[in-house]
């Protein structure tokens, strides 16, 4: 009971320094559980695996810690006598522990020397050691663990695949979605045309590319713009761009107040004044001035012409993409009337272009 006394300090120094190592190696115990239960959680695809990892872990550490301190690290009276002597006390404390119970003359002197060797040391005198390999196992451990935990975690909100999904994606519910971008008739696809993706990830875009004498009309689907970024798709899908030809005689609706009244085989409606002549039926030839509405021609297939200034459509209008026809039969039609009116013989081309303009209206 007096050598406990007398030795008690350095026996709680002691302790403290057993628990010490006895926690670092329940971490080291912990985190080694917790990264099994997580690596085998996100292998499997196994959507709570975060909280049981992490439950694991923390089990194993106290467990671990505590068979770590009554099975290796906890202080025994060798250990105490052990470690005290080597502050300096050649085997004093040894040979004191061992004649405890002695009542003999020689076992007396003995603990009185040793006690007086043991008044010139301290407690604070006995360092801690802790092994450089179990603290690199620690930082490891704590490093490997909770990244792990976190891939686990990842996978269970579905952000990344589960071991099993890199092999075989549809374990974690994802399919390959096939997106098929084709053409009709008249045109092309900028971009990839078969896009292979996964459940949750969007094709590249593409753009429908009209060809020469054709203009883009629609996607299949309806949508009207030829660039399209799909998003969400969710399951195999064709889309097809739609092209129309353009007509290069055009066809479009004239609404509007237009100059000119003629007399031939025709309909007009109009304020003017004017006579004119007509060589054939559905052409005439006038002169005046007037204003209104002209719808001409009763000729079947008909269209409204430049009799009236009207409202005209890119799509049967434009002859290169870009220019109104119109606008140049009406300059050659003006040199016509000035080669008629002036008495001069009409070219054979000019008169081919005014008859061309006359069946057109």
């Amino acid at each position: 009971m007096e050598n406990k006394q007398l030795l008690k300090k350095y026996r709680s120094r002691l302790v403290m320094h057993g628990i010490l190592k006895s926690v670092l190696g329940g971490l080291v115990v912990g985190f080694a559980v917790n990264f099994i239960a997580a690596f085998v959680s996100w292998f499997v695809g196994y959507d709570n695996g975060t909280w049981l990892s992490v439950g694991l872990g923390i089990g194993a550490a106290v467990i671990g810690g505590v068979i770590f301190y009554f099975a290796k690290f906890r202080p025994t009276n060798s250990d105490l006598a052990r470690r005290v002597d080597m502050l300096g006390l050649d085997e004093r404390i040894i040979t004191m522990m061992e004649l405890e119970n002695d009542d003999s003359y020689i076992a007396k002197r003995q603990r009185e020397d040793a006690q007086e060797k043991l008044a010139t040391v301290t407690h604070k005198s006995l360092k801690f050691r802790i092994a450089g390999k179990i603290v690199a196992c620690v930082v490891a451990a704590a490093v490997i663990a909770p990244a792990m935990t976190v891939v686990c975690e990842l996978a269970a909100r579905n952000i990344i695949r589960s071991g099993l999904g890199i092999f075989n994606p549809e374990h974690d519910g994802i399919k390959e979605i096939l997106i098929t971008y084709e053409a009709d008739e008249g045109g092309s696809i900028d971009g990839d045309e078969a896009q292979i993706v996964y459940t949750g990830e969007d094709p590249t875009p593409v753009k429908a590319l009209a060809e020469d004498g054709w203009m883009f009309v629609e996607w299949s689907d309806g949508n009207g713009n030829p660039y399209r970024a799909d998003q969400k798709i969710t399951e195999d899908t064709v889309f097809t761009a739609i092209f129309e030809e353009i007509d290069p005689e055009g066809e479009g609706d004239g609404d509007g107040n237009g100059q000119g009244d003629g007399n031939g085989q025709g309909q007009g409606q109009g304020q003017g004044e004017g006579d004119g002549t007509s060589d054939q039926p559905g052409e005439g030839q006038g002169q005046g001035n007037g204003k209104g509405n002209g719808e001409t021609s009763d000729k079947p297939g008909d269209k409204p012409t430049d009799s009236a200034a009207g409202k005209y459509e890119p799509k049967n209008q434009i002859r290169d993409g870009r220019t109104f026809y119109r606008d140049y039969l009406e300059s050659y039609f003006e040199d016509a009337m000035n080669e008629i009116t002036s008495g001069d013989d009409l070219p054979e081309d000019l008169r081919e272009l005014v008859e061309e303009y006359f069946q057109s209206v």
